[in-house]
């Protein structure tokens, strides 16, 4: 939670891996998305109260409760233990450049495993209020919004019983955190042996051999391979191409991460078939590898909505994509697309506009 004046905002999105993050997942189920973290071996120890609620192996999720416009985190600790519940008191989330988000109020409830309630943040809120940051209506739905929940919780209404129902398994996080620390202390310095510069001359072995290791229980190991193909550079596209659509969520998301970094054209058309991946942190990465291409993505974002716009993820991860280039340039076909992808039924409104986008593309080239 950000205190002072400074607007806040809660947002969905990739936490990455590495030393404090050893995995993220996110995860759509109906009206609810999921974003889960296992915090890794560097992560910061942080309290609240007498309560520890991060540190090595602990586990956070926060539940995006999207048809109630909430945002609900629990903190577990690493044997799998309920820590406690924060409520964010803030607005309605909203789904914006193919993330979700909200506007923070400040206010948090915090309720114990034993049910004790306390609201934190109110000196943030006053003075957020005071300076401005908060409008008048934002003040007098936050206040509601506290009574409420409270009453909710009080009343055992709130949170609903799929939150109040989440349960980590103990074996699996020991489990992962145990393998963890035996592949770092065994593989350390490994893939460093791989030659890491686009000059290298990698051979085929080599880039074969660092993608096999994207799916590395590990996440220091996976983040090298990553870098080291990063440093290879253009020659590892095919290879990663491939990677996007392994079985392994890890092994798509780093691959995903990869040829973002890389930002070759031709990684383009496979970075737009991850743009459906059933994976929201994959989804994204392939959208910020698509925007990091420019617009050389674009002509095959096109073909694949006229293919298959009648398909909401991929509509989002174009609009995020089409969103973020409208702000670098002047690109033609954006702005009837942009229309199109926010108008009234774009499931049917969104593939002729494109193929018509497409159309003109063309003809000016």
């Amino acid at each position: 939670m950000q205190t002072g004046i400074v607007a806040a905002e809660i947002r969905s999105g990739d936490f990455g891996d590495g030393e404090v993050v050893q995995n993220y997942h996110c995860e759509r189920l109906g009206e609810m998305l999921v974003e889960r973290v296992i915090w890794g071996r560097a992560a910061p120890s942080q309290r609240r109260g007498d309560a520890m609620v991060s540190g090595p192996g602990y586990v956070w999720f926060r539940f995006w409760m999207l048809s109630d416009g909430q945002v609900i985190e629990r903190y577990y600790g690493e044997h799998g233990q309920l820590i406690g519940t924060q409520i964010d008191v803030c607005m309605p989330p909203i789904f914006d450049e193919g993330a979700w988000r909200a506007k923070d109020l400040h206010l948090d409830i915090w309720v114990t495993p034993e049910g004790r309630v306390t609201l934190s943040g109110e000196t943030a809120f006053d003075e957020a209020a005071e300076q401005g940051e908060l409008s008048r209506d934002e003040v007098q739905y936050a206040e509601e919004q506290v009574r409420t929940l409270t009453a909710g919780i009080v009343q055992g209404r709130f949170p609903p019983p799929v939150v109040r129902r989440w349960q980590v398994d103990p074996s699996r996080i020991h489990s992962m955190v145990a393998e963890r620390i035996r592949d770092v202390r065994k593989d350390t310095g490994r893939i460093q042996e791989v030659p890491m510069s686009a000059d290298s001359n990698a051979q085929p072995s080599d880039v074969s051999g660092l993608v096999a290791e994207l799916g590395n229980s590990d996440g220091l190991a996976r983040q090298r391979a990553r870098e080291a193909l990063v440093d290879i550079g253009q020659p590892t596209v095919p290879a990663l191409r491939t990677a996007l659509i392994s079985p392994h969520e890890q092994v798509r998301w780093e691959a995903a991460k990869a040829l973002s970094e890389i930002a070759a054209p031709e990684s383009a058309p496979g970075l737009v078939t991850a743009l459906e991946d059933r994976e929201f942190s994959v989804r994204w990465i392939a959208a910020e590898g698509l925007v990091a291409i420019g617009h050389r993505s674009v002509e095959p974002l096109l073909e694949a909505l006229v293919a298959r716009g009648d398909r909401q993820w991929l509509r989002e991860g174009a609009h995020h994509v089409l969103k973020a280039l409208s702000k670098r340039g002047s690109y033609e076909a954006i702005a009837p697309m942009l229309a199109a992808l926010e108008g009234m039924e774009p499931e049917l409104v969104v593939p002729p506009a494109a193929k018509a986008a497409l159309k003109s593309m063309r003809s000016s080239d």
